[in-house]
């Protein structure tokens, strides 16, 4: 996962499902500038999602796929 983030600061991921579940949650912390975060997907299942990542300030959701 790739991200920009304006400042050096605390970040939340989250990845939930289509029914609104949140599947995975973890606060990072972001540099500023582009971040990268290695996302395990081993325990989840294949299908569509919703990606969140917030640090207080500024919200952005993507739709993510993950596959097999």
């Amino acid at each position: 996962i790739f991200f920009s983030s304006p400042k050096p600061d605390k970040v939340e991921l989250i990845i939930i499902n289509l029914l609104g579940k949140t599947i995975y949650s973890e606060t990072i912390h972001a540099q500023a500038g582009i971040n990268t975060y290695h996302f395990n997907s081993k325990n989840i299942s294949a299908g569509f999602y919703f990606l969140s990542i917030n640090n207080g300030e500024i919200s952005v959701s993507r739709k993510i796929t993950i596959a097999d």
